[in-house]
């Protein structure tokens, strides 16, 4: 049996191309594998451990397109965007809103992607998408900056780790906050499934978008930092002080698995959503919600809105590490 492998398969109800990738373990409790649909926003909509399924299913392929499933991609302006618009270097910029006034997870969850032949080694398989931001792109009509967008997804024996890169081909100055969006299913009831999160503030919300104003844990309940079981949660809060060191994690106490959640230096944001009964989100950002606005009232810390200056390419990574307990 082969250790690691790549497979395309071809979607029914869509004809979409999917491609999946896999560790095959002798212990079949062990095998991890992940699928991703291009065409459905790069969306990593399979996370699979043996026989339990960490995200939750869209009923087809096409429904991933709807940001409710899978893990979509976050970008340029991950979480809300206050009115749909933002000024950044004296240029407005308007997005058509999708959720009330307001813009809800950026532009590209539902673009479709392209995708690169996966290679495989001794030590894991990996396939790249990418996504073009030109003139002659739709896309660029609403974001008008020359670019070009990698997602690298690398599985090993027990974990997957998602590399974002940007690549600026433009003359301006590219601001943008980046995030993925997992959808974890239950696979332990609420009250075994435990997480933990090592973040260091609170962001104060109006409209689940940050004011600027923060407070340190310490004042703040629940406590994430300590473990604590879903049936406590019921959060849709917005964290800062994430760092590299520092890993967040849950774990499905009945079924024995745990997920834990590195990422680059970059990822200083994070959000918890365990409001809904039948799922849960632990969101890895590198700005806040609502970041461009933010950032134009000076509160840069706050923000963390990232530039990619003209030529230069931008690159950061999440991990989630899968595990038997």
């Amino acid at each position: 049996m082969e250790k690691f492998t790549a497979e395309f398969l071809k979607d029914r109800a869509t004809n979409w191309d999917v491609v999946s990738l896999e560790f095959c373990n002798y212990d079949l409790d062990r095998t991890l594998s992940v699928n991703i649909a291009p065409r459905a926003g790069s969306n990593m909509y399979s996370l699979r451990l043996g026989q339990d399924e960490l995200l939750r299913q869209a009923p087809c392929i096409k429904d991933l397109q709807m940001r409710n499933y899978g893990t979509p991609v976050l970008y340029p302006t991950p979480g809300r965007l206050r009115n749909a618009r933002f000024t950044f270097n004296g240029e407005t910029y308007n997005f058509p809103p999708n959720r009330g006034k307001h813009l809800l997870h950026g532009l590209v969850y539902d673009a479709p992607w392209f995708i690169t032949k996966p290679f495989l080694d001794d030590r894991g398989v990996q396939v790249t998408t990418f996504l073009d931001f030109n003139p002659d792109e739709k896309l660029f009509q609403l974001w008008p900056f020359r670019h070009r967008l990698y997602l690298r997804y690398h599985l090993d024996e027990n974990s997957v780790k998602i590399t974002f890169s940007l690549e600026n081909r433009d003359v301006k100055p590219i601001p943008f906050s980046f995030g993925l969006h997992p959808f974890f299913n239950y696979i332990s009831s609420r009250a075994n499934t435990v997480l933990c999160a090592p973040v260091k503030k609170h962001m104060i919300l109006r409209e689940l978008m940050p004011t600027g104003r923060i407070e340190d844990m310490d004042s703040v309940k629940p406590d994430v930092r300590k473990p604590l079981p879903l049936s406590e949660l019921f959060l849709n809060d917005v964290y800062l002080g994430m760092t590299r060191e520092e890993k967040s994690w849950w774990e499905a106490r009945e079924q024995g698995v745990r997920c834990t959640l590195s990422a680059s230096a970059e990822f200083t944001h994070f959000i918890i959503y365990s409001e809904p009964p039948d799922f849960f989100c632990m969101e890895n950002l590198t700005g806040s919600p609502n970041a461009p606005n933010l950032f134009k009232k000076g509160l840069e810390e706050e923000a963390h809105l990232l530039i990619a200056a003209p030529g230069e390419t931008k690159e950061m990574w999440i991990r989630y590490k899968v595990e038997r307990i």
